[in-house]
């Protein structure tokens, strides 16, 4: 794994050559979605290089490999999610939809680029490993932001939830929006299949939701 460089104060894509700046770093980033894609857990100096991209140059837009790998693995989900939104009924107040619209496009893009967020996960999990026993270094890799899209699709029925049950079925609901349920359905429950993977998973978040306003005794619906 390389090494990060510091990057420098201010942002590198503010001022000079505003547009071929970008184009070099969205090279740098393509190159490290397509090593992902091949199951590759690319450095960021492994990324420059194959972008052709000088080293010193790509580690000013990334200044280390986590920064690089999650925007390489996230962006298209970002995306996915913003047409999604926007394509669908933005303001529906109906949790059950907005969850399942979540889960639909986050698991859609899994399927769609399977290795790379393996890679992800190995890779999460060799840094979790070289952690001192009792460390306390923080992991993050695989957070993305599953959590902030939870969050959002809550609140709109959830007034009649605690704060402590809301919590929970946000931490609930982001867990299986992300990689490791539709792997682990895969890899240890022999279901090959990514639309019944999906399916499976959705079906399970809409059973929490609904055990979750059940128990406040507030009905979704």
């Amino acid at each position: 794994m390389g090494k990060g460089v510091p990057a420098r104060g201010g942002d590198p894509l503010e001022s000079g050559r505003v547009n071929q700046k970008r184009r070099t770093r969205e090279a740098v980033l393509d190159a490290a979605r397509t090593l992902l894609d091949e199951g590759r857990v690319p450095s960021v100096g492994e990324a420059a290089d194959a972008a052709l991209v000088g080293r010193t140059t790509a580690y000013r837009y990334f200044p280390t490999q986590e920064s690089l790998l999650l925007e390489a693995s996230m962006d298209s989900v970002v995306d996915a999610l913003d047409d999604a939104t926007a394509a669908e009924d933005p303001d529906t107040d109906d949790p059950a939809e907005r969850v399942d619209r979540v889960l639909r496009t986050m698991h859609g893009r899994i399927a769609e680029h399977e290795a790379a967020f393996r890679a992800i996960i190995r890779l999460s999990l060799e840094k979790q490993a070289r952690l001192e026993p009792g460390g306390t270094g923080e992991v993050r890799l695989l957070e993305g932001r599953r959590l902030a899209w939870m969050q959002d699709a809550v609140p709109p029925a959830g007034d009649g939830l605690s704060p402590q049950v809301r919590s929970d079925l946000v931490s609930a609901l982001a867990m299986l929006a992300g990689t490791e349920s539709f792997i682990a359905l895969k890899d240890a429950c022999r279901v090959d299949d990514a639309h019944e993977r999906s399916r499976i998973i959705r079906w399970t978040a809409q059973m929490v939701l609904a055990g979750a306003f059940a128990q406040a005794g507030n009905d979704p619906g």
